[in-house]
This record gives C-alpha cells, sequence and structure tokens, in this order.
C-alpha cells in the first residue's frame, strides 16, 4: 500500500497483515513519535531514524540472543570443522564422506552447536528490513526533512550525483559500517587464533569459503540498494550496522572471557 501511515489505525495494519501490524506500524509509530518530540527539522528526522533503528536492532537482540551465541560458536569452532575436512580433503568416495559428516556432527553435538541455528537470522533480519523500509517509505513526515541540501526522501544516488557532500559522507559511512560489521567476526577470530599461538590452516574450508561467497554477494547487494533507496534507509542502515558491530564485538568478548569447555556446555 501507498497510502501514508499516519493516517491508518494500528486495526488497519493488521487487516493488511501481521508483519503490518506487528512490526511495520510499531515502527512507524515509533518514527512519527519521536519526530514530533524533537522536530521536523532534517536533523530532528535523522535522530528518529536513528533512535527507532537502535530500539528494533536491541528488540530483535534480545530476542536472538540464543541464535546469535550459536553464530559465535559456529567461529569459534571453525579450526575444527576445517581440520576434519582438511582431513578428508581429495576423498570422493561415499564411505569418506560418510565418516567426515560423522566426526562433524559429533563435534556440533559435544559442543551442543545446531549448525541450522545460524541460518536462522536472515530470515529474521530480511523481513524487518522489508517492515522499516515500508514504514520509512510511506511515513510522509519523514520525505520532507533536508538536511545540508540532501532530501531525506530523495534516492541516496540523487543527493550523490548532485554533488551533495552529506549524501557523499552519508553514503561512504554507510559502506564502510557495512562491511565492518559484516567482516568483524572474521577478523576477531584470525586475531584470536593468532594471539594463541595456533597456526592457521591455509586450506580454508568449502563451507568457509561459501560463507565469505555469499557474504560478499550480500554486501554488494547492500551497496546497490543503498545507491537506489531513500537517503533516510542509509541513515537505518548505518545505525543497524553500528548496533551489528557493537553486538559482535561484546558477544565475542563475552565468549573470551569463558573456557572453551565451559562456554560450549549446553
Amino acid at each position: 500500500s501507498g497510502a501514508d501511515l499516519e493516517v491508518k489505525t494500528w486495526g488497519d495494519a493488521w487487516k493488511e497483515g501481521p508483519l503490518q501490524g506487528l512490526i511495520t506500524f510499531p515502527i512507524a509509530f515509533g518514527l512519527i513519535s519521536f519526530t514530533n518530540m524533537i522536530g521536523a527539522t532534517g536533523v530532528g528526522q535523522i535522530l528518529s531514524i536513528l533512535i527507532v533503528t537502535i530500539i528494533v536492532r536491541l528488540l530483535i537482540t534480545l530476542a536472538t540472543f540464543k541464535t546469535t551465541m550459536q553464530q559465535q560458536k559456529m567461529t569459534l569452532l571453525q579450526p575444527e570443522l576445517n581440520a576434519i575436512q582438511v582431513k578428508y580433503s581429495g576423498k570422493t568416495d561415499e564411505v569418506s564422506r560418510q565418516k567426515m559428516s560423522q566426526e562433524m556432527m559429533k563435534i556440533y553435538s559435544k559442543y551442543g552447536v545446531n549448525p541450522l541455528k545460524s541460518l536462522i537470522m536472515p530470515f529474521i533480519s530480511m523481513p524487518v528490513f522489508l517492515c522499516v523500509y515500508h514504514a520509512v517509505n510511506n511515513t510522509s513526515i519523514l520525505k520532507t526533512g533536508t538536511v545540508f541540501g540532501v532530501n531525506l526522501g530523495d534516492a541516496m544516488s540523487t543527493g550523490i550525483l548532485q554533488g551533495r557532500w552529506f549524501a557523499i559522507v552519508l553514503f561512504i559511512l554507510m559502506v564502510a559500517m557495512q562491511f565492518a560489521s559484516m567482516k568483524i567476526p572474521t577478523w576477531m577470530q584470525k586475531y584470536k587464533t593468532k594471539k594463541s599461538g595456533r597456526r592457521p590452516d591455509p586450506r580454508q574450508s568449502d563451507s568457509q569459503k561459501q560463507a565469505n561467497m555469499m557474504t560478499n554477494i550480500f554486501f554488494v547487494m547492500i551497496v546497490f540498494m543503498g545507491w537506489m533507496l531513500p537517503t533516510s534507509m542509509t541513515v537505518y542502515w548505518i545505525a543497524s550496522s553500528v548496533v551489528s558491530l557493537v553486538q559482535t564485538i561484546v558477544t565475542q568478548t563475552m565468549l573470551g572471557k569463558k573456557s572453551k569447555q565451559e562456554l560450549m556446555k549446553k
């Protein structure tokens, strides 16, 4: 629906679907409320988007804390999984493949890790992103703000092609923060491996290569969408990336303060 969300009631939103009622309308309501409190002055609208984004991401973090910890555990387990895959590298017969799978499953079982849980986050983050986009794009009070000559309702590409320095800074900041938030888990794991004195295995596992490839593809998609979507969504992406960055650093630090055996128990 292209109608402004200000004129809807919560009941109207629920009629359009559970995501509209559960996520989109509350986000739009928060954006409108904070903008009215702070002021629809461009800067006020940016602050409103930042506040609502942080609240939404914190709620998601609380709701998916166990899944997040599982993801971090998977990162810590990767050297052991890589060692198993190296052990069976070049062996393509069915018996060897089965033994490799069994040994990997023993590692998962030993430390109480469910590899499927690491796939949950994309199925949560994408619907939330779409709901945020719908809320921001259909909230007219966010389309009127202008900051340093950049209209929040215009596509990011518009401000950049017009040579607006604020649009250029926002886009660079969005790209940098998104890249850092996606790469920080790998960077921290490499740092821990180096600090522990273990020699990293140069033969990267197929699963890790695939994960890196998917991360890179996702990053390129985000950069492309950031170029095309409204400037207000770039503000959302920056705030979301900062929260993800902080969340990763905090969880990795928490895990690092415990012994591996204590950490991995169910």
